[in-house]
């Protein structure tokens, strides 16, 4: 968004209540051009109307005038009507890229802090001196660093990243589960849920080495550690106030985690969620998934020793422990909350791709915290980028 506001999650909210009948005939996004557009002109400036129009082709940040709008990547809108269904279906991912595998990652994503970055804005918060890798925005003001880290962290860093995390995903080593309740299974419904469900590995409740079939029938075991009183319909991580605005799914998360192999954790906040919703014979399904959110630096440097690079566990004594902090450290571009320029950073943005196919909830079985492989006093946890 070429404005200067600033917003977390929260803000995003407004979405909710918001009604979308008054602008019905806009496309998302074009309010705020029009908006842009009124204020330029009492100015008696002139702007390029082409340069407004977020066209979702793959533009460069170079690419772009520093006169141009920017209009801000978001969401649709919700609908002013279909209130209400009673269709309840779960999918589970199988497919994820955040940008470290195909094409651009500054074209993934959503614009999370209303800022275009070297596209006429500045950055949304201040940078610690330690945070010096390339923070521009891509086309719309999408944020992703999370995508450009990865390449980055170590060529010898195994079993991390989009294509092993989907290869491990349809082989059912880690997942995650998503329950879309009370939909209308129409082009348009005002007012859906969304529960987010953090399962165990596939096999864990099954024979061992027992893969998903991905034929609709697959059920996941479920972490205790997700639900409220271990019940299926309490999740921790819910949206209550989601949509779909003709076919598109949009749900907004306070909080979610996402458990890879070998426990690897992705706490994320602010978490923005979009997705076609499809029938297919086995079941509805979500299909060009878009997952963009905010993951502390804290919290990624606490997961370090579950990384492995030589064949051992990232534990502070590692000799590639140093240089990995740094570039996590050197990513850092975007507030965990609401923010001004002066506010430090304090977290990497994060842009995903996804497809969920059809899938059934397993039994709850209850979560343990897996210790960590490192020597007393080298585990990462409780690291900072500041220290």
């Amino acid at each position: 968004m070429s404005a200067c506001s600033y917003y977390d999650s929260s803000l995003l909210a407004a979405h909710h209540t918001s009604d979308a009948g008054d602008d019905e005939g806009l496309e998302p996004g074009q309010d705020v051009v029009q908006e842009v557009v009124q204020d330029v002109v009492q100015e008696e400036t002139t702007i390029p109307q082409e340069a407004a129009i977020d066209t979702g082709e793959d533009i460069h940040p170079s690419d772009v005038g520093q006169d141009a709008i920017c209009v801000s990547a978001q969401p649709p809108d919700p609908p002013s009507h279909g209130d209400g269904g009673e269709i309840d279906f779960v999918v589970a991912v199988h497919q994820v890229e955040l940008g470290d595998t195909q094409g651009d990652a500054k074209t993934i994503g959503f614009d999370l802090d209303a800022r275009c970055t070297c596209q006429g804005d500045g950055d949304s918060c201040f940078r610690e001196a330690w945070a010096t890798a390339d923070s521009c925005d891509g086309p719309g003001g999408r944020d992703n660093a999370v995508g450009t880290l990865l390449p980055a962290l170590d060529p010898k860093l195994t079993g991390f990243g989009s294509a092993v995390w989907s290869e491990e995903a349809v082989r059912g080593d880690w997942g995650l589960l998503l329950h879309v309740r009370e939909y209308n299974g129409k082009e348009d419904d005002s007012q859906v849920r969304l529960d987010w469900l953090v399962p165990f590995h596939f096999s864990a409740d099954k024979e061992g080495g027992t893969h998903p079939a991905w034929d609709g029938n697959d059920a996941w075991p479920i972490r205790d550690s997700c639900l409220i009183d271990s019940d299926v319909l309490k999740p921790r991580m819910r949206d209550l106030h989601a949509y779909v605005t003709k076919g598109t799914l949009v749900a907004i998360l306070p909080e979610s985690t996402l458990v890879v192999t070998n426990g690897f954790s992705l706490d994320l906040s602010g978490t923005l969620l979009t997705a076609k919703i499809v029938e297919s014979p086995q079941g509805w399904q979500l299909q060009d998934g878009v997952l963009a959110a905010r993951w502390k630096a804290d919290a990624f440097l606490s997961q370090l020793d579950r990384m492995i690079v030589l064949g051992l566990n990232v534990c502070k004594d590692h000799p590639a422990y140093s240089t990995m902090k740094k570039r996590i450290c050197a990513h850092v571009d975007i507030y965990s909350g609401v923010s001004s320029p002066t506010t430090p950073c304090n977290s990497v943005s994060m842009g995903m791709r996804f497809e969920a196919m059809p899938a059934k909830m397993g039994p709850v079985l209850p979560s343990s915290e897996q210790a960590s492989a490192c020597a007393p006093g080298k585990e990462s946890a409780g690291d900072s980028c500041s220290q």
